[in-house]
């Protein structure tokens, strides 16, 4: 790979930017200053520094982001804000959300630029459950465990996957439950609940497979996936 190439893939500045960097003494390569843009280096094994600071380089980048409400699954908007503002800092290209979360839950979205991964986590043919905590305005019978576990009609051509509901607390006023699912249809948690006469009012997605939100992330804080969490997830 060209040193350029390397630079520009870690986002760190324009072609002719980085073409000035290198041809002003900026870029070491094994501790050797580099001014020739189309210098070959091995991004395994070289080492680069930056301005005298060591880089970093991966093909894929993997994150967790805690998300607030009222910020949009999306790249861009004009009107809100989106999740990958978040992100504006970070050195790496073409990053997008890993399926979505609507804009009034909170809670575990992951954030990468890997394609093979997001559809691995993403297709319902590979049945990984994402599991949520919601709210609920009322009070929900055990009768809808099974209810949810054979599928419920939401008004789409079929029957939603079977669901796993378990009751925390259930009063005339209010209950908290949490659901897993493993597909992803446009508002369909909330839409089941609706099914069964119920409203969400407050919904935090809190693991998807194994892997469970860091909650020592406040809302709106992200951190990368350790290897073992990338490769644990799917079992």
């Amino acid at each position: 790979m060209r040193i350029d190439k390397y630079l520009s893939d870690l986002n760190l500045g324009t072609r002719k930017n980085i073409k000035a960097y290198i041809k002003n003494g900026t870029v070491t390569i094994n501790e050797v200053i580099c001014k020739n843009s189309a210098t070959q280096i091995n991004p395994t094994f070289d080492q680069i520094t930056f301005h005298g600071k060591p880089l970093t380089y991966h093909k894929f980048y993997y994150y967790m982001l805690h998300k607030p409400k009222n910020i949009i699954t999306a790249s861009k908007d004009k009107r809100s804000a989106c999740v990958l503002d978040f992100f504006a800092n970070e050195p790496v290209k073409n990053l997008f959300a890993v399926g979505r979360l609507d804009k009034d839950t909170e809670g575990l979205l992951l954030i990468t630029n890997d394609g093979d991964f997001s559809h691995r986590i993403t297709s319902p043919n590979h049945n990984l459950f994402k599991t949520y905590y919601a709210k609920l305005d009322g009070y929900i019978e055990n009768s809808a465990i099974s209810l949810f576990e054979n599928g419920l009609e939401i008004g789409d051509k079929t029957k939603t996957k079977p669901a796993q509901l378990s009751i925390i607390e259930a009063t005339s006023n209010y209950s908290f439950v949490t659901i897993s699912i493993s597909e992803g249809r446009y508002h369909q948690i909330k839409r089941m609940f609706q099914s069964i006469h119920l409203n969400v009012t407050y919904l935090k997605r809190i693991s998807i497979g194994s892997l469970q939100l860091d909650e020592t992330l406040s809302i709106g804080n992200y951190r990368e996936l350790t290897k073992a969490e990338r490769e644990d997830i799917f079992k």
